[in-house]
């Protein structure tokens, strides 16, 4: 065995050991959000599970308005690094940032698993932003 082998085995060592450790981490990152992220989610939606459908939909009416109503949009931009490492995504999408700090994104599903595309519907048509 020459030299040269010795080391590629030993990089491709390396990098299986790498890719492991990787995987282990992206594990580690999905048990936190099924721990944390999930059960603040459920908590929400349980509140609202022992009302009607009408109902519950008046009742996240009314969050939104008050969360919404009055507020400008202070920035479009794609999320940040660090935004994107909290709620352990890949992937980035737009946020629109408000005056008072708070932001907007879309979601592919209400359990925040993954960004989402935002649409926009004009009298032009429905344009839609990209997920990177």
């Amino acid at each position: 065995m020459s030299a040269f082998q010795k080391q590629s085995d030993i990089d491709a060592r390396q990098a299986e050991r790498l890719i492991r450790n990787s995987l282990a981490k992206k594990i580690q990152q999905r048990e936190l959000r099924k721990e944390y992220l999930v059960p603040l989610i459920k908590n929400y939606k349980n509140g609202l599970e022992s009302t009607s459908k009408f109902e519950m939909k008046q009742e996240i009416e009314k969050k939104l308005r008050s969360r919404l109503v009055g507020k400008t949009i202070k920035s479009a931009r794609f999320l940040k690094g660090y935004e994107k490492k909290y709620l352990l995504w890949d992937q980035s999408c737009i946020a629109l940032e408000l005056d008072d700090g708070s932001l907007l994104f879309p979601s592919m599903s209400e359990n925040c698993d993954a960004p989402g595309g935002l649409f926009f519907q004009s009298d032009k048509g429905i344009e839609s932003s990209p997920v990177v």
